[in-house]
């Protein structure tokens, strides 16, 4: 019995270790998002040889009421500068000084600039107001984004487009990035490459602002860890049986006796790992912080089954001595 507990108590230590593994792997996954500038996996590129401004693009678009989305034109010479359009679903960056984006910038006429909070210490300001010089010109600035490391988030400029400003880009110069909701409809995309004079648009992450990611570096290290903790939580699950097995060899029960003793032994592990489970649960849910939520219980149910089975297999196979 005082093995059973021991095993048990082994099994919610590797399974909260599994939980932060994931917590891990979240954080690590969130920094490089904040380095494409907030720009999720499935965010498609639209590659464009238009001399079209950018204003010209998005008049296009405001026509067609093509609005569920954020765009984002980052410039190919300097991937840190990114004009920015979300007329009505917003998708904010970690915010340190002032304010992010609200709707109504995105239909100023006048441009209105986030910085890098490293940058932000190196902007102009004459009084309260700051503002940032960007070849000729000068913008307000209106907030600070960036995080506690040196992620390429706290050097990028973002800069709010609009439909009625009127500036001399060209969007051939900058690689158009769309997200949002507008992914879902296949026809939006057919207007918006049509909008933005583009070739096929391609479903990739890895050419977005020079960050290359691959299904490894976002995954492969965490699942090999992840598969490693699952085998010893199996091994422990194994071990903790042994009594068990030991219990049906010496056995004289046969045929349906010993199936109903196999399968009893077999429920009080079930119910055993029910709590065992539960309680891992608990304590990932109230002292780990994780994104991937579904990921994990995906995760503990897939080893909850793996062990039950194990276990059942085990004492199925095991038969009384003879004699």
């Amino acid at each position: 019995m005082k093995k059973t507990i021991l095993y048990n108590i082994l099994i919610i230590i590797f399974l909260v270790w599994s939980a932060v593994l994931v917590s891990h792997s979240d954080t690590r996954n969130y920094q490089r998002l904040l380095e494409r500038g907030n720009i999720r996996e499935g965010a498609v590129i639209f590659p464009s040889r238009s001399q079209q401004s950018i204003p010209q693009a998005l008049q296009k678009l405001q026509k067609r009421h093509l609005d569920q989305l954020q765009i984002y034109f980052i410039q190919k010479k300097n991937p840190n500068v990114s004009y920015v359009y979300m007329p009505e679903v917003l998708r904010s960056t970690p915010i340190t000084k002032g304010r992010f984006f609200i709707k109504s910038d995105f239909q100023s006429p006048i441009p209105f600039v986030i910085l890098g909070k490293d940058l932000y210490q190196k902007a102009y300001h004459p009084q309260a107001q700051r503002y940032y010089q960007i070849g000729q010109r000068y913008y307000s600035v209106i907030g600070a984004t960036g995080i506690n490391d040196h992620n390429k988030l706290n050097q990028h400029i973002f800069i709010s487009a609009s439909p009625q400003q009127n500036n001399r880009t060209q969007i051939r110069h900058y690689q158009i990035v769309v997200d949002g909701p507008i992914l879902n409809h296949p026809q939006k995309l057919k207007q918006l490459q049509t909008a933005f004079h583009a070739r096929k648009p391609a479903r990739s992450v890895n050419r977005i602002n020079n960050i290359k990611q691959t299904w490894w570096t976002r995954w492969g290290d965490t699942l090999c860890s992840l598969s490693v903790t699952a085998l010893v939580i199996l091994i422990l699950g194994w071990l903790s049986q042994i009594p068990a097995v030991h219990s049906v060899k010496a056995s004289a029960l046969q045929n349906g006796l010993l199936s109903t003793f196999k399968l009893e032994t077999w429920f009080k592990f079930f119910l055993g790992q029910v709590i065992t489970f539960a309680i891992a649960g608990l304590i990932a849910f109230n002292k780990v912080q994780i994104i991937s939520w579904r990921y994990l219980f995906l995760y503990f149910g897939v080893v909850f089954i793996l062990l039950n089975l194990q276990v059942l297999l085990q004492l199925n196979f095991t038969k009384p001595r003879k004699g």
